[in-house]
């Protein structure tokens, strides 16, 4: 299902099965929170991955938010989107926008705080902590590598002492990508189960106690498209007051700003969060230009019984792969091969030290590679629950189909799928005949080794028109169209798959002169991630909550640069801040410059492109 019209769809009912939902939470799957939709809530977010969990649990965590009902709306199952579906990773760009320090810091404050919160929290979601390798396969993306490192340690050397930058040929092949040109190790990184991390989020909220008997204060209702999104006119006979006054609040609730239509009824907000990513333009019709669905392709791999001494085991990094193809990037994390499947009621005893299994930290490349963990046989899934472990999540392949404005994460492409079978034991030396240093583009699809996928699956990520997320306050001019009373009969459940398709002109009609101040009052945005979103979503769903409790509800406005651009470190690297980088702000100004760039299409994929699900 591609974008139609340039805009996005709605999520597919049946997309495909990812490796991440192979354990369920069976709290979040079908939940309803009310078993009908509350008529008001002071807050709604649209969206349950990262975002969304970030912005619903800095709300519960916010002394000023206290008495608010928040509500989540999910199209399909909690976590069902990009973030259950990604690649694993959790690593902070460090060499990517030399000349902008605050982003590479944002997202090392991003990747500290999901250690922190995990810790605090103690979240079971396989968070280990180890560095990342990206593997250069092209002289000239190497280079540029080694051109935005050298900026880097002038603009902020703290930051530029976390890159260590591999070119003899012995260290790459301890590093196991001996046919790389180069290769860029980066610490801190970490690799994750990341479903089980915003699971967990979703799962505390929804257990904590209620704001009152009646009414829990954080509803997450799933199964539940957002299918039109209006602002209330100014002169809507609304009432002031939606919720009478409660245990939990000492006044009747705020005047509703905004309205949402679901095949389930209607209900106002006053303020709603899109954590919406790839499909935001299906609610913002003017952001089709600006974040555009881009689907990503995974796999889990079994990796080679024999040799033991297969580089395909036991790695000590997780992995980026760049220039091995033309255009496109591939990532790669291993799961310990000592994470036995996990069932209720029977106790297993996991590794006490999985870093210990991957043989140890050779953080430089220029440590002695460990034998690893043998593998005499991984078990295979037969009752819908993860393997035991040592699985290769692998993913890329770009090139190798169409992506570009698709919608539809119920399809595997099979071309996309076979290279992703065979191109690892070519990247990562362990078959002769892979691409040699320098070449770039060379592969030899036919005759290769395959390895066994246990699961396939796609995902669809938001690509930003300028590569970076847009993260604040909606400005009028971007805000969606009004429905007129003639709009089509909404989409029901016995609606076929993949039907779902954003509202026409001929029900909605664009925001008159007179119509626009004020419009976009109480609407915000987190998402354009360009597949980058795991070192950028908690903080930024943070920095929303920050600018909606920041806004002024006697005029209805919003301070929307409120914790954006505050100073992120202290020049030393010591002290680490929060504050958004200016650079994510979404402002007309940004608009402006985004839309004299290239369109997302026609886009190259530099050292700056990231390219996870």
């Amino acid at each position: 299902m591609s974008s139609k019209n340039g805009r996005a769809t709605l999520p597919t009912p049946s997309p495909s099965f990812s490796f991440w939902h192979t354990e369920p939470s069976p709290l979040l799957l079908g939940h309803r929170s009310t078993r009908d939709l509350p008529p008001y809530a002071d807050v709604v977010i649209v969206g349950s991955g990262i975002t969304g969990a970030a912005a619903a649990y800095h709300l519960a965590h916010d002394a000023r938010a206290k008495g608010m009902s928040v509500l989540m709306l999910e199209a399909r199952e909690a976590c069902w989107g990009a973030t259950g579906r990604n690649g694993g990773h959790c690593q902070p760009l460090l060499l990517s926008h030399p000349c902008t320090p605050s982003i590479p810091l944002f997202e090392l404050s991003n990747y500290r705080a999901i250690q922190s919160l995990i810790a605090a929290h103690a979240i079971d979601c396989e968070f280990v902590v180890q560095p990342s390798v990206r593997a250069f396969y092209s002289v000239a993306l190497f280079a540029a590598a080694e051109a935005n490192i050298a900026i880097l340690i002038e603009t902020a050397p703290h930051l530029a002492a976390l890159l260590t930058v591999v070119r003899d040929r012995p260290a790459l092949e301890r590093l196991r990508v001996p046919n790389a040109v180069g290769a860029v190790i980066s610490q801190p990184a970490a690799r994750l189960w990341p479903y089980k991390l915003v699971a967990r989020v979703l799962g505390d909220l929804l257990t904590a106690p209620a704001a009152t008997d009646s009414t829990p204060s954080f509803n997450l209702q799933t199964q539940t498209p957002v299918t039109w999104l209006a602002a209330i006119p100014l002169s809507s006979s609304a009432p002031a007051a939606s919720v009478p006054a409660s245990s939990s609040r000492a006044t009747p609730a705020p005047a509703p700003r905004w309205e949402l239509q679901t095949p389930r009824g209607s209900l106002r907000a006053r303020s709603v969060i899109l954590a919406t990513n790839a499909y935001t333009s299906y609610l913002l019709p003017a952001f089709a230009d600006l974040i555009v669905p881009v689907r990503g392709q995974m796999s889990a791999l079994l990796p080679p019984k024999r040799p033991i001494s297969s580089p395909l085991r036991g790695l000590r990094h997780s992995y980026g792969f760049l220039g091995a193809q033309p255009g496109q990037h591939d990532y790669l994390v291993e799961r310990d091969e000592n994470e036995d499947e996990e069932t209720e009621d029977y106790l297993i005893q996991r590794s006490e030290t999985p870093q210990a299994d991957e043989g140890g930290d050779d953080s430089d490349g220029k440590g002695e590679e460990g034998g690893g963990v043998g593998l005499s046989g991984i078990p295979r899934p037969g009752n819908g629950r993860a393997p035991g472990g040592g699985e290769l999540l692998f993913g890329g392949g770009r090139s190798e189909g169409p992506s570009i404005g698709l919608c539809d994460d119920g399809v595997v492409d099979e071309r996309v799928a076979r290279y992703l079978r065979r191109a690892l034991p070519r990247l990562m030396g362990a078959e002769k005949g892979g691409p040699g240093p320098g070449s770039g583009t060379e592969r030899k699809q036919e005759g290769t080794e395959e390895l066994e996928a246990t699961h396939e699956w796609t995902g669809i990520m938001g690509y930003s028109r300028d590569g970076l997320p847009w993260v604040g306050a909606v400005p009028a001019s971007l805000a969606p169209p009004l429905p007129v009373p003639s709009s089509p009969p909404l989409p029901t459940s016995t609606s076929p798959p993949n039907t779902n398709s954003p509202p026409t002109a001929t029900n909605t009609h664009e925001l008159k002169p007179d119509e626009r101040p004020a419009m976009a009052d109480g609407l915000y945005i987190s998402a354009g991630y360009t597949g980058h979103g795991m070192p950028n979503a908690w903080l930024c769903g943070k920095a929303v909550v920050r600018m909606l409790l920041a806004a002024d509800a006697s005029v209805g406005t919003t301070r929307a640069k409120d914790g954006v651009g505050v100073k992120v470190g202290d020049g030393a690297g010591e002290e680490m801040d929060d504050a958004l980088p200016p650079a994510y702000a979404v402002t007309e100004e940004r608009v402006r410059r985004a839309r004299m760039r290239p369109g997302v299409g026609m886009l190259g994929t530099g050292v700056e492109a990231a390219g996870s699900v």
